[in-house]
């Protein structure tokens, strides 16, 4: 049978005739054609629907007879871009993962465009929104699979879809009318719940099989959730629908208007007194740290053993700093000083043993002699995680924020503040730091600065201000100690502050 082509003569040129029967009949013309040709026909007749100007009812009720075969063939790619057995280019698999979230995502906008038209009753605008949303809840579990970063055009959404359930009355409205294939969930704010959830799971680093049964624990757990407008002492993460962001650790300075705290205490007490269940969550329970604000590592804290460390907070502020140790090491390599260990430091190579430890050292002999008034000395706290330490600081900071971290002797880790909470009366701030550990230098990349960690465990990591990167993309290092070429290969976590990704070199000739 031959293909059959789309009339694009003028916006309503469908190859078949708005009505049920017609767009089945088109549906089983896809059958006889190449995988393709069907993922090519069934992507450019939702994107026509999705820029139309058809009225609502009848996109809606042509959107809900393609979103199964659409959910499909989106399935099916997903499945073989993250099959062990797959045998295809890196090329040919990213060409897989983007049109397994273009087709998802398209249908997404498709019925969120008419969510709110008056000319759909307001079951019909619950139902609708409901849609929308499994459907939004769905690539952001997609996203993750294929490690790309969280999309703020998909969260604008979200973000509004809640607000216009909200403003119907509908979020607990018990919905009926779900998506074929997809885990049905009671409402349209359980839904929002299990989306928010996974979100904060952060499960970028599980592989794809992992990913899925975390997503289907959330799916079950999620309505153990309370969404509040005001904080509580279980509230770590929050969610503003009008930000263009997913969630984020809850600001502790206090209430914002127009902004949901999640509130997790009652997802602990279920595996509190549910201790059998802990079982069949194995690979949920692993993300709880995250959930909770590293709660047990900071129960962990051994106040018997303070060590004086240095910070310096704040992207400017570490920038600052390690640049300074940077024109220091290269004073020492034009004076000759290091002509025993004048090899250049590059990327490839291993980290340098201790005794020869160089930024360690040209840091304690900085911060002795010359110490900048922008690095603050402090008091940490070990935990019994190696990366984790406690401390408390009068300057301003927050969540998510970076910091370079300098013990004596030791090189600079970069860290991130995980927890922060301020102590009523005298205001100070308790922050829990998690180090990066690894080598680290500030990079510019087109005028954007930056970092990239070689970690001690293998690997090489980029730090960037917020903002719009693609998963597959080169840049260019040109300043600086580190050159060269490198690749983002995945998105590893955002804060308000930056966003991580892992890197490869890439060979140039």
């Amino acid at each position: 049978m031959m293909p059959v082509h789309i009339l694009m003569t003028d916006s309503y040129a469908f190859p078949f005739a708005l009505k049920a029967e017609a767009v089945s009949g088109w549906l089983d013309t896809l059958e006889s054609l190449s995988a393709n040709d069907r993922i090519n026909q069934l992507y450019t007749i939702i994107t026509k629907l999705s820029n139309s100007a058809i009225e609502a009812s009848v996109i809606y009720a042509v959107l809900d007879q393609l979103t199964p075969a659409i959910l499909t063939v989106s399935n099916n790619l997903e499945h073989i871009a993250t099959s062990s057995k797959a045998a295809y280019s890196a090329d040919k698999t990213r060409k897989l993962a983007y049109f397994s979230i273009q087709l998802a995502q398209t249908l997404c906008f498709a019925y969120h465009n008419i969510h709110n038209d008056n000319a759909l009753t307001q079951t019909q605008q619950a139902s609708v929104i409901y849609k929308a949303m499994q459907l939004a809840c769905l690539l952001v579990r997609r996203r993750t699979v294929f490690h790309e970063a969280p999309e703020p055009a998909l969260w604008a959404r979200i973000g509004e879809l809640y607000l216009n359930a909200r403003a119907l009355d509908s979020l607990d409205v018990a919905i009926q009318d779900v998506v074929p294939g997809l885990t049905p969930q009671p409402s349209i704010e359980v839904v929002l719940k299990q989306t928010l959830l996974f979100s904060i799971c952060n499960a970028y680093h599980y592989p794809p099989p992992e990913i899925s049964d975390i997503f289907s624990a959330t799916g079950k757990l999620c309505h153990l959730l309370k969404l509040d407008p005001n904080p509580s002492d279980s509230s770590f993460f929050c969610w503003r629908p009008d930000a263009l962001t997913a969630p984020q650790y809850a600001d502790p300075f206090g209430a914002k208007e127009d902004t949901l705290y999640i509130n997790s205490s009652g997802l602990i007490a279920y595996f509190e007194k549910n201790e059998t269940q802990r079982k069949n969550y194995k690979t949920f329970l692993s993300t709880l740290p995250r959930l909770t604000a590293f709660e047990k590592v900071r129960e962990s804290v051994d106040p018997s053993s303070p060590a004086e460390c240095d910070i310096a907070i704040g992207t400017t502020r570490a920038t600052q700093f390690l640049k300074t140790l940077i024109n220091r090491y290269l004073i020492l390599e034009l004076s000759g000083a290091r002509e025993e260990q004048s090899e250049q430091i590059k990327l490839e190579l291993e980290p340098m043993e201790d005794k020869k430890n160089i930024f360690g050292l040209l840091a304690t002999k900085l911060l002795k002699n010359e110490r900048p008034e922008y690095v603050i000395k402090i008091r940490t706290f070990e935990t019994h995680s190696p990366n984790f330490f406690a401390t408390k600081i009068r300057q301003n900071c927050t969540i998510g924020e970076p910091l370079v971290f300098i013990r004596k002797n030791k090189r600079p880790l970069l860290a991130v503040i995980r927890y922060l909470r301020i102590e009523p009366g005298i205001g100070l701030n308790h922050i829990l730091l998690e180090t990066l550990d690894g080598d680290v230098y500030p990079i510019e990349i087109n005028e954007t600065g930056g970092f990239i960690i070689r970690r001690s465990a293998g690997g090489k990591e980029i730090i960037l201000p917020p903002g719009n990167y693609a998963i597959r993309t080169s840049f260019s290092i040109d300043k600086g100690l580190i050159t060269g070429t490198f690749r983002m290969d995945k998105f590893v976590e955002s804060t308000p502050h930056f966003m991580r990704f892992e890197v490869s070199r890439v060979q140039t000739d």
